[in-house]
């Protein structure tokens, strides 16, 4: 007895059937990208083949939903046209699969066959790079490792030679990726054709008939970094019959069949004469020939009989029933019980359920008709009224008539139509909960690990980062309680000597990122990008003070002031003539040792928290996030050696939420209950100063950071390191050039201002490398008695410090985002 569909064809056809079947598939989409997401931030990292085996099948899980709706909803069908010894061979090999791209959903039916070869969650997509920014399908793509082109040849073949790369040097083991593209490169149209055949006649390729020129360079790249080790390519040839429903994703939902027809050949690989570009592409305009011609019989017989391969049948597979009903399981219905207690729910406190859904579906109920109607029930419901039913009725019509024509609004010119912007690197990186993540993470270093386990969580720490444990100062991996510990370990002090001749010596280990001397107020982040040095420290209280009195003494001159620029920012900073400016980054990884400490003798006078973002500070990421340091929360300190002045940056990052300094107990990072983002940093000046002699401990790190220096030295210093030289802590990072003399002066002030300065300049006269040690302490005691005179002036340059700072790096992360707004997401 053969089943009616025509009773189940007419419930596929309402549109809330529809939805909730789109609700279903959205809603699991939503957790298998999320699931992906936490694979590649916990599993990647350590083993790029469990991630691997993890995302086959967090693939299928997703696009089984897709085959279902195929296979099962529409009761649709694929009739295979096959050698029945090529279709046990692709299974068990890496393949290139060729599919010509003339319908709606030809990309579904590959897949719909993959599905019944068992090969679904080795499928990776060849595509155009707008694909991979499609929710749900083009992330799950994404992480899946799909190769996204940008269809400019010179990008595109890097991103081919390092994707291929990557998967057949590191692809588990009895796993096996299949690559799907269409070599077209756009869907087929008559009007699309003629352009092509145009083309082809003026570069004498041959002519086709129901298909577009073949994109040679894509298919030839492939080949080449393959280098042999995919074993064959398998061309897909798609039709559907004539007596088959429209092939369209709405006829599908309809629950109408479609009839497609494949006609599979595999081509063994050393019969394509890959290695000759030239050759490859004629070997491909050859195939696409042979497409032309067995498309020809097709149309004229309706099958692909007669072609030399005969009609197999393929025994169903279950697994993508067993998918769906999975998911309606633990969405589908539970939603619906949900929906039923939201409109049905009676009592002044809501349920659990109720508030639920009221999350889940109120961005689904977009229309404020279909929210009056549900009201309206909900208030009215049970009374008997037929006259409420009927207009609740109506109106929900009339909503399901609005949303049909929002169908022909989609076939307007593309000009009533704006497109929407491309979202930027930084736009989406913004996106990810990172300030979360660190402390999470943190969470997770402090926990207590029991002793038997500690040696081996350690162990495959220093195996993983190259970490070097002859070094560490307590070599008993069990006596390390948390991970935090570990991270923040001590080393043996005697492999580290401190460098007494060199003026300034490595804070830590790590690896220098850039250095050298501050111009025109910009400091290097990565080769070829800058940011001010105004931006990144802010304006200093004394430079600020003094600025505030010079704009006075002007005013009363009835002289506009003027705002400083980044130039004369930095050379306000500057305490004697013939001095300069000069600036090291210093990155840490996480295999280095964390702790930092003081780079040379010097005087702490005052703190400044900028509270900001958690953005990695690995190098890949300095090179494209523009004012990186600048972004980021850190813990700016300022005071003075004995060449003027000096700052120590260290900056937080990714996971290292918590920056600790060891004399600065109230300095708390990453805090919760911390100010704004709109604040953008807080002050805090230590009046009584602190000094720190050369190698003197500083603080540590969680996991891996930055050191940022700034500080004025003579003009005649020169860095016997450069980027991307390792350093080590103690190492010398300076020295001064003896060919070169340099007259050091003290810097003149403004009339009215000179007394701020007075003990400086009586100082700077005497000042050389062997005394001027010992005027820093009263130096400092000079500045601060002299700025403690007039609360409401310090009061005032405090105010005028962070508004200027504050409006530069608002400035910068505008111009940021409207330089990067162009570009998208890799």
């Amino acid at each position: 007895m053969k089943f009616d569909r025509s009773l189940l064809r007419t419930i596929q056809s309402l549109l809330p059937v529809q939805i909730f079947i789109g609700y279903v598939f959205v809603i699991s989409g939503l957790i298998v990208n999320a699931a992906q997401l936490l694979s590649a931030i916990l599993i990647w990292p350590f083993s790029k083949q469990l991630y691997r085996r993890v995302n086959y099948y967090l693939g299928t899980l997703l696009w089984s939903q897709l085959t279902f709706l195929y296979s099962w909803w529409a009761d649709s069908n694929v009739t295979f046209y096959v050698d029945p010894k090529d279709i046990k061979e692709l299974p068990k090999e890496y393949a290139i699969i060729l599919v010509n791209h003339r319908f709606e959903i030809d990309w579904l039916i590959g897949m719909v066959a993959a599905q019944k070869l068992g090969i679904l969650g080795g499928l990776k997509i060849v595509g155009k790079r707008s694909l991979s920014l499609i929710p749900l399908l083009g992330w799950s793509w994404f992480f899946t490792e799909s190769i996204f082109l940008r269809r400019v040849w010179e990008t595109d073949k890097k991103v081919l030679e390092n994707d291929i790369h990557q998967l057949l040097h590191g692809y588990p083991d009895n796993y096996y990726f299949s690559f799907l593209m269409a070599c077209e490169g756009t869907r087929y149209t008559e009007r699309k054709r003629e352009e092509s055949m145009k083309y082809a006649r003026e570069k004498n390729l041959p002519e086709l008939k129901y298909h577009i020129l073949p994109r040679t360079r894509g298919f030839t790249m492939i080949m080449q970094g393959a280098k042999g080790k995919i074993p064959a390519v398998y061309d897909f040839m798609l039709a559907f019959s004539k007596d088959s429903a429209s092939p369209t994703f709405r006829t599908l939902l309809k629950g109408e069949s479609c009839k497609a027809q494949l006609y599979i050949k595999r081509y063994p690989i050393a019969g394509i004469p890959y290695e000759d570009e030239s050759k490859c592409a004629d070997w491909l305009h050859h195939l696409f020939q042979e497409k032309d011609r067995v498309y020809e019989h097709f149309v004229q017989y309706d099958n692909f009989v007669g072609l030399g391969v005969p009609q197999i049948p393929v025994v169903r597979n279950y697994s993508d029933l067993l998918i769906q009903l999975f998911w309606l399981l633990i969405i589908g219905f539970p939603s619906l019980i949900w929906f039923v207690q939201f409109i049905f729910h009676t009592g002044d406190t809501p349920g659990p359920f109720y508030l639920i859904m009221m999350f889940i579906l109120t961005p689904l109920v977009v229309s404020r008709r279909v929210k009056r109607s549900a009201a309206f029930v909900k208030q009215k419901l049970g009374t008997g009224v037929k006259r409420t039913m009927s207009k609740s009725i109506r109106s929900i019509s009339s909503t399901a008539r609005r949303v049909a024509r929002m169908r022909n609004f989609v076939k307007r010119p593309r000009n009533l139509i704006r497109k929407p912007k491309t979202p930027s690197k930084i736009s989406i990186y913004k996106m990810l909960p990172l300030k979360l993540i660190s402390r999470i993470m943190g969470w997770v270093a402090r926990l207590y690990l029991p002793v038997w386990l500690r040696p081996f969580i350690f162990r495959f720490y220093i195996t993983v980062f190259h970490c070097h444990a002859h070094e560490m100062y307590n070599e008993d991996l069990k006596s390390y309680r948390t991970i935090s510990e570990f991270f923040r370990r001590k080393i043996k002090m005697e492999l580290r000597p401190i460098d007494k001749e060199s003026p300034i010596v490595s804070p830590c280990d790590g690896r220098v990122l850039t250095c050298g001397k501050v111009s025109r107020g910009l400091i290097e982040q990565v080769k070829g990008i800058t940011y001010t040095a105004s931006s990144f420290l802010g304006v200093p209280l004394t430079a600020g003070l003094l600025k505030l009195q010079q704009q006075q003494n002007r005013m009363k001159q009835n002289a506009s002031g003027d705002h400083d620029d980044a130039h004369s920012y930095a050379e306000s900073l500057l305490k004697y003539r013939g001095h300069a400016l000069y600036y090291a980054v210093i990155y840490l990884a996480p295999g280095d040792y964390h702790r930092f400490h003081s780079p040379t003798e010097w005087q702490i006078s005052w703190r400044r928290h900028y509270i900001g973002h958690l953005f990695s500070v690995n190098p890949k990421v300095a090179s494209w996030l523009q004012n990186l340091f600048c972004l980021n929360e850190r813990a700016a300190y300022y005071g003075s050696w004995k060449y003027g002045f000096f700052s120590m940056t260290p900056v937080g990052a990714t996971i290292v939420g918590s920056i600790n300094v060891h004399f600065d107990p109230e300095l708390k990072t990453n805090n919760r209950l911390r100010p704004r983002l709109e604040k953008t940093f807080q002050t805090t000046r230590n009046t009584n100063g602190i000094l720190l002699k050369r190698g003197d401990n500083f603080g540590d790190f969680n996991f891996g950071s930055t050191i940022v220096l700034v500080f004025e030295a003579p003009d005649n210093l020169a860095f016997n390191v450069k980027s991307g030289d390792a350093i080590r802590l103690g190492q010398s990072l300076c020295y001064f050039d003896t060919q070169k003399n340099i007259d050091i002066k003290p810097r003149k002030q403004d009339n009215e201002s000179t007394s701020l300065d007075s003990d400086d300049s009586e100082s700077s006269h005497e000042d050389n490398d062997d005394d001027a040690t010992v005027n820093i302490n009263q130096d400092m005691e000079n500045d601060d008695q002299s700025l403690l005179i007039d609360t409401v002036a310090l009061d005032a340059a405090i105010a005028d410090a962070d508004a200027i700072a504050d409006q530069e790096v608002i400035s910068n992360n505008n111009s940021n985002e409207q330089m990067s707004s162009s570009s998208s997401f890799s």
